[in-house]
């Protein structure tokens, strides 16, 4: 999604907009409120409704990967972490039957 990691320590990881972005492609997809998506997220992935809405609305400015990485999955989508070539920065791509999100 991103090809470079560059952001204050003052700023939220970008990464957090990414994960939003997922629950509310969900909340949409299947026609329901964004907090009752990130109850059932929450529910599905094993991370805390009161994490996530940390990460969004709280104090919360770098989260683990590994947590990114439930909730995105719990969506439905796929996360692909991965360098090309010696030296090439890493990327984080979430992926949707095969395609890019």
């Amino acid at each position: 999604m991103y090809g470079t990691y560059r952001f204050s320590d003052k700023e939220k990881d970008p990464v957090i907009a990414i994960a939003e972005d997922c629950i509310k492609i969900f909340a949409a997809r299947h026609n329901i409120p964004f907090t009752r998506a990130m109850r059932l997220i929450a529910r599905d992935s094993g991370v805390t409704y009161s994490c996530m809405n940390n990460w969004f609305y709280g104090s919360v400015r770098k989260p683990f990967f590994c947590t990114v990485v439930a909730v995105v999955h719990a969506t439905g989508r796929e996360v692909r972490v991965g360098a090309h070539g010696v030296g090439s920065k890493t990327r984080f791509k979430v992926y949707k039957g095969g395609k890019a999100a």
